[in-house]
Order: structure tokens, then sequence, then C-alpha cells
């Protein structure tokens, strides 16, 4: 059975990189220009969409409606302070759309469409899926997306509904560090790593990427990785450099009525020049040109700079880089000697001035083992085979972390409000925890960011809330005790798995439980949930009180102080009954029933794309016949001495009547159009390349026919030579061989001189198949004799005084010095 293929994917907000698991190890996938790296762009058009590299080449051209750099507004609320500060960033304008979300609105199909973020990233997910279906030649379901450390619970949510749309099912969310510890370790030695009785080996990673700066310290021992702290800077990127100095260059070009910065083509053609420019500084600490034609209003821009310059203009910059990496290395508790290693990802850290900073924080010459562009995507990869049940993997644990703290809170009409860290910062992922209440009724639980400008979410730090539903009081009218289950799940986002009520029951008279009341072990099997999902770390305590668990846990002391009162008096025993109870979450998933139009609207915009894929290859093969064919039908190596004079003429007047329709009416025609057209120039070509193929095929298949015939010739001329290797022929045989040698030559040389008195311009009377049938017609009558087997070599006569019938050599042979050996010698 064929193996189910997984990739990983690097989802970048400037470029994203597929990463697929084989048999012989990891592979960065080449999309359909032949590019490791596929543009994060989706443009728009009139007849369909582009996306990846062909939307990119388009840019300057179709500005207006080709979006780019939107993978840090997935999952945020329009008036989030973030999305104006992406903004500045962008030349196309963001709005809300009717969810309050981030939204853009271009033109798509003839008209104005206002689009999700959600369905951007679906978009350019359902093309990252074709060039892995291209590579892979099946399809692809499963996956596994690399996001940044600082993605919130809502954007973790939001990607993984527009995997849905794209019909991807998303194995895990992997921290983008996390993935290459994945990378970084799995492929380490035994020699490498210690073993989990010795001390760890602390490795730091450098993320530096187009639009943010994540650092991370992981603890490394045989086997096993576990991320021990993170710091990031959410803003702050490669394209903050090039934005800078950007501004820097453009102040001095413009003039009074000619902003660059206000050009919206003209700026996208700056920045992207700059960008080249940064990367050539860092090679180079000599004075760069830099240079534009006709930037704008016809007007060529130049200037140049140094690295100095540069690093002199973006040291608030390179500040803040330093500051991130410092703060990390404080987090983790560690000094720089504890760090043995520091391994930098993106193509940022490029930067000298980065290097250094790495050298002065961590005193450590940063390496460069791991392939900064590549390693996310191929840890994904790692990731995704770890996960799937098709593929076997060296075993490598992970044990990520959380990077905000999460609190839980409660509140009601019956009930004092109260709120618990219920997971601190930098806690454990995957987790789970047990958690116990006492409700009367049902109740809500609300889940937030303990630090929401930490989260970098002041707008949105709520997760979700989610109700408990079922909970009734005893039948004494007490409250209840209810068990709440709570996770950090694989992805990174909280929920709510399950709560289960409690409920006291009175044993019958004689003690003796009903027949609907749980068996002990049931009864007793919440009470001891509490696990870290395998992730070998320590299970915090059951039954974590909450609420007013403190204040009922010290009423039921009471309550023991008077059954000792009441010991004369036996009570029946008490029976617990575990019930599951309903949850209702809102979070920032969507929901199911509009997750389900966004996907049957991203199948019908798949369709529309695949339509005019079809009808712009038709065009492209008309337009490709018609661009070959003349010349062909001129040329006298080709159809030139196949074709009649009037048919070559009409041909290529028919070939310009085309071609002129092509590049007028027919620049936007359907399919059928071209298609009919096509099939007009082919069947007036078709007798032509008829005649070259059969005229051409002729010549090769009577060589072939007569080297066969040879063959036979030689083998029959070396039985009559008395040649032992055909003795066995009988001479009925060869008379056979000898009758088909000559009427196939007869035939051969009958036909072979009709085709060469035929003119070229004319039909064959005999096609090159009438000599292959002949052919396998004359094998087929000789080979019985050409194969025919020798006869073994008669066996030989028995010696004399030996039974007829018996065999000499199975005689039993005498011992020596007996009389027999003289019979031996006679």
């Amino acid at each position: 059975m064929a193996t189910t293929p997984v990739v990983g994917i690097d989802f970048g907000n400037e470029s994203c990189f597929v990463a697929v698991a084989r048999a012989g190890g990891i592979e960065v996938i080449i999309n359909d220009y032949s590019q490791r790296d596929t543009p994060s762009c989706v443009a728009f058009t009139s007849k369909n969409r582009l996306m990846g590299t062909s939307a990119k080449n388009q840019i300057i051209t179709n500005v207006n409606n080709t979006v780019f750099a939107f993978k840090r507004l997935i999952g945020l609320r329009f008036d989030d302070p973030m999305v104006a500060e992406e903004q500045k960033y962008l030349p196309y304008s963001l709005v809300p759309t009717q969810d309050g979300e981030v939204g853009f609105r271009v033109w798509n199909l003839g008209e104005e469409v206002v689009f999700s973020v959600r369905q951007i990233v679906a978009m350019l997910f359902t093309k990252l899926k074709e060039i892995a279906e291209a590579a892979l030649e099946c399809k692809v379901f499963e996956c596994v997306v690399a996001v940044p450390y600082f993605f919130t619970d809502a954007q973790r949510r939001a990607l993984l509904d527009a995997a849905s749309i794209a019909n991807l099912q998303v194995l895990r969310l992997l921290n983008e560090p996390s993935a290459a510890a994945v990378a970084y370790g799995l492929y380490r030695t035994s020699t490498e790593l210690p073993n989990p009785d010795q001390p760890p080996r602390h490795v730091a990673f450098v993320d530096f990427g187009h639009s943010a700066l994540q650092v991370a310290i992981a603890a490394f021992h045989k086997g096993k990785v576990k991320m021990l702290t993170t710091a990031f800077d959410p803003s702050l990127g490669g394209r903050s450099f090039d934005w800078m100095i950007a501004h820097q260059l453009a102040a001095s070009f413009n003039r009074p009525n000619c902003d660059v910065t206000k050009n919206k083509r003209a700026w996208i053609r700056l920045v992207a020049e700059v960008e080249k420019l940064k990367r050539q500084m860092s090679a180079n600490s000599t004075s760069l040109p830099i240079g534009i034609e006709c930037l704008v209003e016809e007007r060529d821009f130049s200037a140049s700079m140094k690295r100095t310059e540069m690093e002199e203009l973006c040291a608030s910059l390179f500040q803040r880089v330093q500051q991130t990496m410092q703060r990390c290395l404080d987090g983790s508790g560690l000094k720089p000697d504890d760090i043995a290693e520091v391994e930098l990802i993106g193509g940022s850290t490029r930067m000298p001035a980065v290097k250094n900073i790495i050298e002065t924080v961590f005193g450590k010459v940063p390496s460069t083992t791991l392939n900064q562009d590549e390693c996310v995507a191929r840890g994904a990869a790692i990731m995704a085979a770890m996960l799937s049940p098709n593929f076997k993997v060296r075993e490598f644990a992970l044990t990520d972390l959380q990077p905000y703290a999460v609190n839980l809170s409660w509140g009601g009409e019956e009930v004092e409000k109260g709120e618990m860290e219920v997971f601190p910062k930098f806690h454990a992922v995957p987790f789970s925890k047990l958690l116990t209440f006492y409700r009367k009724g049902p109740f809500v639980l609300s889940a937030r960011y303990a630090d929401p400008e930490a989260a970098h979410v002041q707008k949105s730090d709520a997760i979700g809330q989610f109700q408990i539903q079922g909970v009734k009081p005893d039948a004494k009218g007490e409250a209840q005790k209810v068990k709440v289950k709570v996770r950090l799940n694989i992805h990174g986002t909280f929920q709510v798995v399950s709560a289960t009520l409690m409920e006291r029951q009175p044993a019958q008279a004689n003690g003796e439980a009903g027949a609907d009341a749980p068996t002990p072990t049931e009864a007793e099997g919440m009470e001891t949930d509490s696990s870290a999902d395998g992730q070998g770390n320590p299970a915090p305590a059951a039954d974590t009180p909450a609420g007013e668990a403190s204040k009922m846990e010290t009423n039921d002391g009471d309550q023991q102080q008077a059954d000792q009162d009441k010991a004369a008096a036996p009570a029946p025993k008490q029976i617990v009954k575990s019930i599951d109870l309903a949850i209702e979450s809102r979070t920032g998933s969507m929901p199911p029933q509009q997750l389900t139009l966004l996907t049957e609207r991203e199948a019908e915009l798949q369709s529309q794309d695949k339509l005019e894929r079809d009808r712009i290859d038709s065009k492209n093969a008309l337009e490709e016949f018609v661009l070959a064919i003349r010349g062909r039908v001129n040329d006298s190596d080709d159809l030139e001495p196949f074709i009649e004079t009037h048919v070559r003429d009409e041909l290529v007047q028919m070939a310009d009547t085309m071609e002129n329709w092509l590049y007028d009416d027919g620049e936007d025609c359907e399919k059928a159009q071209y298609v009919a057209r096509l099939q007009q120039l082919q069947t007036l070509a078709q007798p032509a390349q008829n005649r070259k193929r059969d005229h051409e095929g002729v010549p090769r298949a009577a060589e072939q026919f007569a080297s066969a015939l040879n063959r036979v010739q030689k083998a029959l001329d070396s039985y009559k030579a008395g040649e032992a290797l055909y003795d066995h022929w009988t001479l009925e045989e060869a008379h056979k061989l000898e009758q088909a040698i000559g009427e196939k030559k007869m035939w051969l040389d009958s036909n072979v001189s009709r085709a060469r008195a035929t003119p070229k311009t004319q039909d064959l009377p005999v096609k090159p198949s009438a000599f292959t049938s002949e052919l396998q017609a004359f094998e087929a009558a000789v080979n019985p004799v050409l194969t025919k087997k020798k006869p073994p070599p008669p066996a030989p006569a028995p010696a004399a005084g030996t039974p007829e019938g018996s065999k000499a050599e199975e005689a039993p042979q005498p011992p020596p010095g007996t009389g027999s050996e003289k019979m031996e010698t006679e």
C-alpha cells in the first residue's frame, strides 16, 4: 500500500517553504517556477486568481488587486493597534469585515469583493498544496504548519480555519524556533547530546526573518528537547531596515508634488531595490550604488550607501535586537557560558551587525550548521512524519512552551467572582489540568491572557468563554462538585476538554448501590485524573480548588467532626455518580456553518481557476501552432517537401489570419473557440505531417526488416556448412526457413521499390506499420526453429560385466587390498 505523504509548511510573511518526508529523508519541494521558496502573495484578475510567484511577478502592474505581507494580520481585530502598525508597510488599504476582523477589498471576476485574512491565507495554502501534489504526484491532506511563538490563541485558531478551508488537516501548529530545534536535534549523534542523567546541552536559536524577531533557548538530551524560554519583538524584522533605508534615500529624491512614498508602484520598486542593496552590504563594506530607471515621472533614481552608514541609520533597530536577545537569556536563568551554541534562522541574521550582537550577548560565534532559510520547514516535515502513523521516525520528543500566562475567571449571581492563573508563563505544551468547582447551576468560565501588553493583544486579550451546562443542586439543595479539565493542546490553544458533575446519591437501606450507580473504579477515575499528556513532565495536583472550593473543603471538615459525634448511629453509605456535562464554547474559531460556506466558496474559486488555466492553455496551444507551422512548411528539412504548393499557401494564409485574430478579437475568447480554430489548422496540416512521418518511417522499418532477414540467413548458412550449433535442425525445418526468407525478401524489395517511386507529396501505398506487421509474422514463423534447443548427448554405454539396466558408477567399490583390484586393471 502506498504511503500517504505528509508535508511541513513554513508560513512566512514574505515567502513560504514546503518540505516533505520521503523514504530518503526530508526534501524541500520546488514550485512551478523551479524555485524553493514561494512568495506569500495572492493577486486577483477579471478571470482568475494568481498565487505565489505568478502573483508577485505582476505586482507592479496590478498593485491594487495584489495582497501580500498578510501573515501578521490573521486572527486580529481591525481595531487592534498591531493592525495600524502593519498598515504602514502595506501599499493597499485594510478594511474591516462584517465580523470586525481585517479584510482586503479587491476586484475579482468583475466585481468588488472583501476577502478576510483567513480566506487569503487559505488561497495561499491551496497553492502550496498544489505545489506539493505536483511534486509528489499524489493527493496531500495532512501537514504541520510552523508559526511564530507570539501568535495568540485567536491567531492560531484562525490559521487552523484557513487550513481547513484549503482542505488541509493540520496535525500540529509548531512554533518556528521549536521546528528548528527538532531539525537540529534529530540528526545529532548520540555522542553530541548528553544522556538524560547528565546536564543538558543548551542551544540558543535566533530567528530573525522578514517581519519579526524571535529568540529561544532549548535544553537538549539524547532523544529529546525541552524549550526553556523565549523572547520576541513581533514588529521588528528585515523589512524594518528596508523601510528605514528607503525613507532615507527617498528624502534626497523627493521634490514638491513628487513624493516617492505616496506613489504605490514607485515605493514598491524602491523597497525591492533597497532589499537587494541590504543583502549586498552583508558581504561588502564599500560604498554600493543603487539605481532605478524612471522611478517617478520618468525621473531616474540613483544613490549609494555604505554598510557603516546603514548601521548608524538603523542603530535604534539594532538596539532592539540586542534587548530581545538579552531578555531571552535573562529569562532562562542561564549565563552566556552555559550556552553551548547559537543557531541562526532567517535571512536577516546574515547582517554582520546582528552576528556581532549575538557574540556580545551570548559570548559565542553564531553557528550556521542549519540551513537558515529551510530549517523551519524541514523541522515541520519531521514533526509531521512523527505524528503520521505511516512513517517510522527515530524517537525524538519535543516539550514546547506557552509564552503567555493564561488566567481563568468565573462569576455569577450566586457565586463570588474569582480568577486564577491556570497556566503560568512558559508552561509546558501540551498539558492538561483538572480543576474542581462547587456549583448549584450552570456557570461560565472565561479565559484570557494575564498580561495583554506582553501578549501584544491589547484589544483582543480574551481567549474564549466556556459555558458549563447541566449543573444542578443535590437533593438537599446544596452545591455539587464539578470537575473541569482544561488543556493547552498540541496547537498551543486553550480549551475546556470536559466537565463532569460528581452527583452524590443516597445508598439503599442495606447499603448497596442502585443499578445505575457507578462502580468504585468509575467514581474514582476523575478524582485522580491529571496528566501532562505523556510528555514526561510532573502533573499538577489533582482537584485544584477554584471558586468556593476551599470554603466547601472546610465545611467538609466540619461535617466530618459532626459525623464522629454521631458514630453511634451509622448512616447509609453515599454513592458518587459521574455525569458528563455539555460545554458550549465561544472562541476565536469560526462557526462550522460559516466555515462550510467559505470552504465551498474556495472550491468554486478553484474551479474557476482551472477553467481559466484550461482556456489559457488552449490559447497558448493555438498561438504556438500558428507560429511554428509557417516555418515548418517553408523548411526544406521539415514539411516543405511533403506538402503541395496550393495547400502550403492556404495554410500560411490561414495561419496569418489566425495570428491577427489572436492579437485582436481573439485576445479574450472561450476555450471552445481556440480549440476549433486549432483543429482547422491541424486538419489542413495533418496530411503533410503524416506523409513526412511515413516517408521517413519506411526506410527505418525496411532496414530493421532486412536486418532480421540477414540474421536468419546467416543461421541457415551455418547449418548448411555443418556447424555443430545447428546440427540438430531437420531438413524440413531448414527448408521452412529458406522458404520464409525468400518470400519476405521478395515482399520487402517490392514494397521498398514502390515507396521510393512514390513522390513525397503523395501518400505512400504501404505504411511503416505494414513492414512492422510483416516482420512480426516472419519472426513468429522462424522463431520456433531458431530457438529450438539442442538435445543432450546420449548416456555412455555400460561397462563389461555390469548387469543390464544398472549403472557402473553405482556399483559398490571393494576396499583396497582385495582381489577386485585386478578386475579394475584388466
